[in-house]
């Protein structure tokens, strides 16, 4: 699933000799994990933070070090130990100890955490100008685009968010390239004066390896041959699935129904559909 996590390495952190070449050991990079560190719910976004975190560690150049960071809405970012395979060797980085970037540093927005990121754009200002870049990953804009599906407070905590990625994001890294032209519209519509200084690199992480499908955009007219786990009758997603499938004159195999997006995961975790 993470095979191609090289070559966003590559494209991402193009220059690391010439930071090493300006007196720094090693190019940090930070890795936001807040909300997997309160609460591993084990969904799908979840589940591809923890991999991707791992994964990063794992193929990190020898000059890139790896560092899980968190906040809440009361406690600004910190070091964490969670998920590192590794004992920090910088004194100044412990678990627990307030982070600053500068020149070099790279903070990548890993987990989707809404209701904190924004909550402090002064101090990524400040980071900024002191040299350092954001990069943001984004799964979907699905709380944007269809408010319908998802509940009042979730909906306010993702425009924040994705109006705080507009304004300040220096990398958005959409997980699929539907997303990304999703991500392009909504800047290019929002924030039209950063639209072309903000870099754009798609980092495909979705899809079921035993499928086939995951080395390439699917429709879902292709997607209808296997079994789905859907939401309760009267959802406005369930009633969009079934006309898709009518318009495409098949059948939507749903081999189970539950309450809600969580349990949804959970299902398909255990292989259900």
């Amino acid at each position: 699933m993470f095979h191609h996590i090289d070559r966003f390495f590559a494209s991402l952190l193009p220059d690391t000799d010439g930071v090493a070449a300006k007196g720094a050991a090693k190019r940090r990079i930070f890795l936001d994990v807040s909300t997997i560190k309160v609460h591993d719910a084990q969904t799908g976004i979840q589940r591809v933070v923890r991999s991707l975190a791992i994964s990063l560690q794992q193929v990190a150049e020898k000059n890139i070090k790896i560092f899980p960071v968190f906040a809440t809405v009361k406690q600004t970012y910190r070091v964490t130990n969670y998920l590192l395979d590794h004992v920090a060797d910088d004194l100044h980085l412990m678990d627990g100890v307030e982070i600053e970037l500068g020149e070099g540093d790279v903070f990548i927005a890993l987990d989707l955490c809404a209701h904190v990121l924004p909550r402090y754009e002064r101090q990524f200002v400040r980071w900024q100008r002191n040299g350092a870049v954001l990069a943001v990953v984004v799964y979907d804009l699905l709380p944007y685009s269809n408010p319908e599906w998802f509940s009042r407070r979730a909906c306010i905590n993702f425009r924040r968010w994705l109006s705080f990625v507009g304004r300040r994001a220096d990398i958005v890294l959409p997980i699929s390239q539907t997303v990304f032209g999703k991500v392009e519209k909504y800047i290019e519509d929002r924030h039209p004066r950063r639209a072309a200084s903000i870099a754009k690199h798609v980092l495909p992480l979705s899809g079921d390896l035993t499928h086939g499908l995951s080395s390439r955009e699917v429709s879902f007219e292709e997607l209808l041959a296997y079994d789905f786990v859907g939401l309760e009758d009267d959802s406005a997603i369930s009633r969009t699935m079934e006309d898709a499938a009518m318009s495409a004159r098949k059948v939507l195999r749903l081999r189970v129904r539950v309450k809600s997006f969580e349990a949804v995961c959970r299902m398909i975790e255990a292989g259900m559909g």
